[in-house]
């Protein structure tokens, strides 16, 4: 008989044999994603499924979350596989006594949980009732634990287990060859949809492919007045890939753009630059007004007209990043985090020593914070500059940050004991600082983390002896699961030119370049 009580709240239960840590059969939820469960082997995934709890008919939910007697007991038991309460003959069990048993939704992991860190504290929630044939039945006492994570502040929210099998990527829709220009070990520029056209960029040369069949649809060329001979693209947003060239006389520059059909939508003179330096790089475009940054200036656009709104020289050569947010613009110059208008230029606050002199990776805004991932990861209030605090407050190991599913997500790198690198996905909420997933990457994070469309798009390397493997790692933004994973072939390091995936993605697809090649997956396999 099994009583009411039986209450499944993130379950983190282990079987140790001989004192080792294994991964035994059982349910867990399935690794393609959706609310069911799928039976692991012990050795591989199967093709059975079924319900989860919170899925199966007839059960109310309720909860106690106060341990009940028998906490000693249960300690003395040591820690229980999932697979002792989700095999196929307890889950038949449940069914038949449904009517007896409240179960309370449970957060199911996806895929076998390996060994983790022992938490600093643990509840036991007694299942009561069961009596000695029951415990014979699950081979000794059987315990939900309820762990709060020792990692980075002790927040309790979810963290998917590691040791599992990444599920592999689907097959692409589409695959089209690069020109080999791009073949040369250089990632300069990028990767971006651009409404039907997937473009591949980089500061000499563009091309473009239907997004939704492959076909090549143009190699972008400016349209240049007489006096300028060379150009440069150099970003790309939604509606327009972006480039700048300089007159060869007067130094004055040239600020254009072509649209997803390939022609040219502007071109606007807008002067010398200080000391005659061209752009070298759109900080961001919001579809009214550009950021263009040269070496040491920052400079703000009206992109309809080419009117200049305003610019600002840099404290440093090459370290600055800018974002606009509304009637604002935030700029990270140099160690310094600056808001100013986004029409007139002028200096609302500042907030000294938010990153190093190595500058920042990236610059984000998402509800009412400024992100800037440096060393370190600081997140500001966008309305008054002062710092806010979140769960990587110490860490000085960040990868990169990025928004999706309305979180930050940053990118982590940490060294173990024994040496070897660690590397997590955080989803943290923006508005309190506090860990909503976090996924540790089972592969070398190559650089860092992008995000698009409310994915976490993660390049990584694989190596093995004298060869490498590039690929990439996609998760859920919302939820921090790992959808699947994709890797091309090997490629001999001692070849040399080098360069990781680039990848982007819709609400429909994911694309993915290496160097040689661009391919489109469907985004839920």
């Amino acid at each position: 008989m099994v009583s009411s009580g039986l209450h499944l709240l993130q379950v983190r239960l282990r079987l140790r044999t001989r004192g080792r840590v294994v991964s035994q059969p059982g349910w867990y939820q399935d690794p393609a994603g959706g609310p069911s469960l799928r039976w692991w082997d012990g050795g591989q995934w199967t093709a059975r499924q079924c319900a989860a709890p919170e899925a199966w008919p007839g059960v109310p939910g309720a909860v106690a979350q106060d341990p009940a007697p028998g906490e000693g007991v249960l300690a003395a038991a040591g820690p229980v596989e999932p697979a002792v309460l989700f095999s196929p003959e307890l889950h038949s069990d449940l069914f038949r006594h449904q009517q007896e048993i409240t179960v309370p939704p449970a957060t199911f992991q996806q895929s076998p949980p390996a060994a983790a860190p022992m938490p600093n504290r643990r509840k036991f929630l007694w299942i009561a009732g069961i009596g000695v044939a029951g415990l014979a039945a699950v081979g000794g006492v059987a315990a939900v634990a309820l762990t709060r994570d020792s990692t980075h502040g002790g927040n309790a929210a979810s963290t998917p287990p590691t040791g599992a099998p990444v599920p592999n990527g689907p097959a692409p829709t589409w695959t089209q060859a690069l020109d080999n220009h791009f073949n040369n070990g250089d990632r300069s520029g990028g990767l971006g949809v651009m409404g039907g056209v997937l473009v591949r960029w980089d500061n000499a040369m563009a091309q473009a492919f239907d997004t939704k069949t492959g076909a090549p649809r143009w190699t972008g060329r400016p349209d240049l007045p007489a006096g300028y001979s060379g150009f440069s693209w150099i970003g790309l947003n939604d509606s327009l890939l972006i480039g700048a060239t300089q007159d060869a006389e007067t130094n004055s520059s040239l600020v254009f753009a072509i649209g997803s059909d390939g022609k040219q939508q502007f071109s606007h003179d807008v002067g010398r630059n200080a000391h005659g330096m061209g752009f070298t790089q759109v900080f961001d475009f919001d579809g009214i007004n550009v950021l263009l940054g040269t070496r040491n200036e920052i400079v703000a656009i009206e992109v309809s007209s080419g009117k200049q709104l305003w610019r600002r020289a840099l404290t440093a050569y090459n370290r600055a990043s800018a974002v606009i947010g509304g009637q604002r613009c935030y700029l990270q110059d140099y160690t310094a985090t600056l808001c100013l208008d986004m029409t007139t230029g002028n200096q609302l606050w500042a907030t000294p020593n938010t990153c190093t002199a190595n500058g920042a990776s990236s610059i984000v805004s998402v509800a009412d914070v400024l992100a800037i991932a440096g060393e370190r990861l600081v997140v500001l209030d966008t309305v008054t500059g002062t710092q806010r605090q979140t769960v990587l407050q110490a860490s000085t190991s960040i990868r990169g940050v990025g928004v999706a599913a309305d979180l930050l997500i940053v990118g982590e790198e940490t060294e173990t004991a024994s040496g070897d690198n660690d590397y997590t996905a955080w989803g943290i909420n923006p508005r309190d600082g506090s860990k909503v997933w976090a996924t540790p990457i089972q592969r070398l994070m190559a650089t860092s983390l992008t995000t698009s469309a409310d994915l976490v798009l993660v390049p990584t390397q694989a190596e093995s002896g004298a060869t490498v493997r590039l690929g990439i790692v996609v998760l859920d933004g919302k939820t921090g699961t790992i959808a699947w994973a994709e890797s091309g072939s090997a490629i001999n390091v001692s070849a040399g030119g080098i360069a990781d995936w680039l990848a982007c993605a819709t609400p429909d697809a994911v694309y993915a370049a290496s160097s040689t090649t661009v391919c489109a997956y469907p985004r839920h396999p």
